[in-house]
C-alpha cells in the first residue's frame, strides 16, 4: 500500500516542477476599446488633457454640463494592415467639439507582450470612412481648397495607407484620389 502511494506521488512532483507552458498570445480582440484611454485625438497647445478615458465609447468634456460635445467611439476594426499575419484593432473616435469642424482620428493597435500598442494615428478634419482592404488602411476624408468655405469642400479625398514597419512613418500613403464633390465652386 505505501508503494502505490509513491507511485501516485510521484508524477504529481514532478508535474509540480515543470516549468510552466508558455500561455497563448492574447487576442487585439479581448481589448475593450470601448473603456480605453487614448491620446487625445488633437494635439492642444496648451495641451487639454493627457489622456482621453472612455467610458462606453464615450468621453464628454468636463465643461460641457448639456454632455453635448465630447470624443466617441465611431468604430473597431479589425484585421492584419500590419501584413504580419497577426490581427490588428484599428479603432475610429469623433472629436466633436461643438460647431460646424470635428475631427476624425483612426487609431492603429497591434498586441505586444499581451498588451495593446498603438503604432499609428491619423486625425482628419470631417472624416467620413475608415476601412481595411488587402492589408491596406483606406480613410476617406474632405479636401478643402484655400477659397472653400468650411461648410463645402471641393474634393472628398481617399488616402490609402500600408504599413512600412516600426520605423517612421509607420504608415505611407500609396494612393491620393479625389474627387470633386460640389460643382458650385468651379470658376465660371
Amino acid at each position: 500500500m505505501n508503494h502505490l502511494f509513491r507511485v501516485c506521488l510521484f508524477p504529481v512532483l514532478l508535474l509540480g516542477q515543470l516549468p510552466a507552458l508558455p500561455t497563448a498570445p492574447v487576442s487585439i480582440r479581448s481589448v475593450d476599446f470601448f473603456n480605453y484611454s487614448y491620446p487625445p485625438p488633437l494635439d492642444y497647445d496648451p495641451p487639454r488633457m493627457e489622456l482621453v478615458t472612455l467610458k462606453n465609447g464615450k468621453y464628454y468634456y468636463p465643461d460641457d454640463e448639456r454632455k453635448k460635445t465630447g470624443i466617441f467611439l465611431e468604430k473597431v476594426l479589425y484585421g492584419d494592415v500590419t501584413d504580419d499575419d497577426v490581427e490588428d484593432a484599428v479603432v475610429v473616435l469623433d472629436d466633436a467639439a461643438g460647431g460646424p469642424t470635428y475631427w476624425e482620428a483612426t487609431y492603429v493597435f497591434q498586441m505586444k507582450n499581451g498588451h495593446p500598442a498603438l503604432i499609428f494615428k491619423a486625425v482628419y478634419e470631417r472624416g467620413q470612412a475608415v476601412k481595411l482592404r488587402h492589408h491596406a488602411l483606406v480613410i476617406s476624408a474632405p479636401e478643402w481648397m484655400d477659397d472653400d468655405p468650411r461648410c463645402c469642400p471641393k474634393y472628398m479625398v481617399n488616402y490609402i495607407l500600408k504599413y512600412c514597419g516600426p520605423q517612421q512613418p509607420v504608415f505611407r500613403v500609396v494612393t491620393k484620389s479625389r474627387k470633386q464633390l460640389h460643382q458650385a465652386h468651379l470658376d465660371p
